[in-house]
């Protein structure tokens, strides 16, 4: 049973103090983060979590789950709204009672929220108030929060961005207003290569030894094809992972028509392969030291090994048959595939299972460790696993904003915290790099930070990453989660000081 700590570990990412812009924005990798919790929102939309509004962390892990989390879980659907009345009555009471004033006056918004959401212009009003006095304490302006939404209140005594959703007709004045931009209070997802004109262009970033030339959408397949459609039910189609073969070019791996896509290390469309074998989720791949190509995929429960061109060779798992959740058998919805020197193969497993997996080079299972938690050697989602060239495994507990560091044994080496939401890992010779929700952070090899480059740097979404890796030349490459492909080209020094 998932407890109000639990919660509001995962969404504070640990200190109540940063107020996080990731809360604010349309990020599938953090809707993603909050599916752990679709049974807390289901039994406290039925009010069978009401004992957590006694106390003041209770109540504001309950809001949370009802007004922040139902936005993350349904958006864009009807259920989006379906506990706001049940949140208002929550933050009502609890202001009642004073619970506000016993958080911080980051914890404090989320009090607020769900009157800024209400579409009853006192509740409106209360929230311009309540949030002017957050504002001052944070030394924040405090001419803006909720003022557009208590405008569109007064105006059409609803918010017209909810009429197509929840099937209601708009008037010709909500029309008109809807055609404005900033009407529907939050971010657009244009896609990949429609983003704006930025991402068309390169972009001098980073410091010292490590400044890139950033082009957002350097992969550029045949016309018509991409890494995803738009408005698909089920896993966010986007291309997901990638690696680089031993002769340069680039293999990328993506819930689309056209699953495995090759480029030239220029970004030149190569060939595919892969087309109606993987499922809507796929999610892995990684190259082994023989240039054969690994998949794993969480829709089919498998985890394949391919020539070059495709050709399959070998399959772990039962293609469509899920492993019982959390019991730790292979496999339920695994994610990723490390290779150790000596050939063995661990999966991470993944968003069924809390697991990893180790199998021979031959296939067979040797041993698993893994449970859910948030202890050492337990995991919230095993994302990625990658290993390092002292065969120590780096696995991405994304949701417990952590990596894990394990010997091939499975023996807990180290917790390395500090991220949001780190999704994967990639090694050089003398760095680390990391993927997470804030951006992408290079490291030195004893874990000390070199250069951190934020989700929005140098514009807008430029950083909203799912996988990382290299090349030779420790070029980097992403998978981004809004279906490009991007590439940082190193800076040579030595040509750059003329």
């Amino acid at each position: 049973m998932i407890t109000p700590d639990q919660v509001l570990h995962f969404w504070f990412a640990g200190d109540p103090a940063v107020r996080r812009k990731i809360w604010f924005e349309k990020n599938i990798a953090f809707d993603s983060g909050c599916n752990r919790f679709v049974d807390a929102l289901r039994e406290a939309k039925l009010g069978r979590l009401d004992s957590w509004a006694d106390t003041p962390r209770g109540t504001l892990a309950l809001l949370i789950l009802l007004d922040q989390m139902s936005r993350n879980l349904h958006r864009g659907s009807p259920q989006t709204y379906a506990a706001d009345s049940r949140a208002r009555a929550v933050a009502r009471d609890a202001l009642g009672r004073g619970f506000d004033q016993q958080v911080g006056p980051v914890e404090r918004m989320f009090f607020y929220l769900p009157l800024v959401h209400s579409e009853n212009l006192a509740d409106q009003d209360d929230a311009t108030r309540l949030f002017a006095a957050v504002r001052e304490e944070l030394g924040e302006p405090a001419n803006e929060s909720g003022r557009g939404h208590r405008d569109a209140i007064r105006q059409f005594g609803r918010f017209p961005h909810r009429n197509a959703i929840l099937g209601r007709i708009s008037t010709p004045a909500e029309e008109v207003y809807l055609a404005e931009p900033g009407a529907g209070f939050g971010p657009r997802d244009t896609g990949g290569h429609t983003m704006n004109e930025l991402a068309e262009q390169d972009h001098e970033i980073g410091s010292g030894d490590y400044r890139y030339r950033f082009r957002r959408n350097w992969a550029q397949p045949p016309r018509w094809w991409n890494f995803g459609e738009t408005g698909q039910a089920g896993p966010p189609q986007t291309c997901v992972k990638g690696a680089t073969a031993a002769n340069g070019d680039v293999y990328v791996l993506s819930r689309a028509a056209h699953p495995v896509m090759v480029f030239d290390a220029a970004g030149r469309f190569v060939t595919s392969w892969g087309e109606g074998v993987f499922s809507s989720f796929v999610h892995g791949m990684t190259i082994d030291p023989a240039g054969h190509v690994w998949i794993a995929d969480s829709g089919l429960h498998t985890v394949t090994q391919h020539t070059a061109d495709g050709t399959k060779l070998r399959t772990l798992g039962v293609p469509g048959a899920a492993a019982p959740t959390l019991y730790g058998k292979p496999f339920n919805m695994p994610t990723g595939i490390a290779i150790a020197s000596n050939g063995e193969l661990f999966v991470s497993d993944g968003y069924g299972n809390r697991r990893v997996h180790c199998f021979s080079a031959e296939g067979e299972l040797k041993h698993s460790w893994g449970e859910p938690g948030d202890g050492a050697g337990q995991f919230a989602l095993v994302h990625f696993i990658t290993a390092d060239a002292e065969d120590r495994l780096y696995v991405c507990d994304r949701e417990n904003h952590r990596i894990q560091i394990f010997s091939t044994a499975g023996e807990v080496l180290a917790q390395w915290t500090g991220f949001m939401m780190p999704s994967d890992v990639a090694f050089g010779r003398e760095a680390i790099y990391v993927a997470g929700a804030d951006g992408v952070s290079i490291w030195t090899k004893d874990r000390r930070k070199l250069v951190h480059l934020g989700r929005d740097e140098p514009f807008a979404g430029a950083f909203n990453v799912h996988g990382i890796w290299l090349d030779a030349d420790e070029n980097i490459y992403l998978a981004q989660f809004d279906r490009a492909v991007s590439k940082l080209s190193r800076i040579d020094q030595a040509i750059q000081n003329g």
